[in-house]
């Protein structure tokens, strides 16, 4: 009995962690991930593996910013007279005019809620093979050797090893109509393990394609 009891926990674990993995990278998001790798920069090295980032405070935060200032500029750029005000605050307006829609307060509550849910179903790994697409073959896998010296938990960690840069992806979030994806990400060089997470957007276009927004500017 305590055999049977053991192979049923087994076999109970393994479905919830092959549910977590399909949750996490449904088709919505491995399409999503797809886009954001096909603009990385050529010869970027990927990391496969999945690290918990704790920053959705900070990306609410800086998303806030965002928005403020292109409403500040939008202001100032339709009521302003000087010439010179007008040429620093239209450029901006115009930069950061995306930040206006895209994500709305329903949505940053939404994210912030459930931000620790998103934890729960992350794989341990990113399903690179299932990402890898055609547009995409320039982009590098590390070697068992650049993960078997690489020591996440110290400043110092990344091996001395020729694999940068390395990209490290944080996971995939969707809001919760599924119109716009952020990709935590950053980038990782030799000598230098930790960084600033940035936050790569995306909109679902009409339903079916997701067009890259680019990293949050702020």
């Amino acid at each position: 009995m305590k055999i049977l009891c053991l192979v049923f926990l087994f076999i109970t674990t393994s479905c919830v962690a092959q549910k977590a993995t399909i949750q996490e990278f449904d088709q919505n998001k491995r399409d999503a991930l797809r886009v954001f790798l096909n603009n990385q920069k050529s010869y970027t090295f990927v990391d496969e593996n999945v690290i918990k980032v704790t920053g959705i405070k900070k990306f609410v935060g800086r998303y806030r910013k965002a928005r403020s200032l292109y409403r500040t500029a939008d202001k100032i750029c339709g009521t302003s007279k000087d010439t010179y005000e007008l040429k620093f605050y239209c450029p901006i307006k115009d930069s950061f005019s995306i930040y206006e829609n895209l994500l709305n307060e329903d949505d940053l509550f939404y994210i912030l809620n459930n931000f620790d849910k998103f934890h729960l179903t992350l794989p341990s790994k990113l399903p690179l093979d299932t990402l890898w697409g055609e547009n995409v073959q320039s982009l590098k896998k590390h070697s068992e050797q650049f993960y078997n010296a690489l020591d996440y938990n110290r400043y110092d960690g990344n091996p001395n090893i020729d694999e940068y840069p390395s990209l490290r992806i944080y996971g995939c979030l969707l809001n919760e109509n599924k119109t716009v994806a952020i990709i935590p990400y950053n980038h990782v060089h030799m000598g230098v393990n930790h960084g600033r997470v940035n936050f790569f957007l995306l909109k679902k276009m009409d339903g079916i394609w997701w067009k890259p927004i680019g990293p949050l500017k702020i």
